[in-house]
């Protein structure tokens, strides 16, 4: 197996500093990290605006340039790659949508609730907040990752 370090790498990192929005800037309850690691009561908000939607880029950007790195392939695999996260992360977006968000919760299985993570699904849905600018941030994240991809992985190969 051929893994592009430097995409997974990059990937790490971006994913790293999306999720460190979650343990400063945003309330435990409102997130998967908790009150244990939540930084939250210290009211540092060190990500300021930017940190409202780059969770949303950084999940589309990192799983989109981990997923090519591990994965390989050449254009057409990038941009699948980089369309499916796109596409996997919008559809929960919108799921968060006011009109939407109730007939989600009814549909999601009673054995989410044993299991960790999901347990948390009609949260997300029913609690979580549909921003139209986290669309748009996951539209960048995925132009993103293809065009750091075409800089660090591509390069070299068929172009198929």
């Amino acid at each position: 197996m051929n893994v592009n370090v430097t995409s997974a790498v990059i990937g790490v990192a971006v994913l790293a500093t999306g999720a460190l929005v979650y343990v400063v800037d945003r309330a435990p309850e409102l997130s998967l990290v908790g009150s244990t690691v939540s930084f939250f009561h210290l009211k540092l908000t060190a990500f300021g605006a930017i940190g409202q939607n780059l969770p949303s880029f950084a999940h589309v950007f990192a799983f989109s340039l981990l997923t090519i790195a591990l994965l390989g392939g050449g254009r057409r695999a990038a941009i699948a790659v980089c369309s499916g996260w796109l596409f996997v992360n919008a559809a929960f977006e919108l799921g968060q949508h006011p009109t939407i968000a109730t007939k989600l919760a009814h549909l999601t299985p009673t054995w989410f609730e044993g299991i960790p993570i999901l347990h948390r699904t009609n949260d997300f849905f029913l609690a979580g907040t549909f921003d139209a600018f986290d669309l748009v941030a996951m539209a960048l994240g995925a132009l993103t990752a293809y065009w750091v991809m075409q800089r660090t992985q591509l390069r070299g190969t068929n172009h198929d």
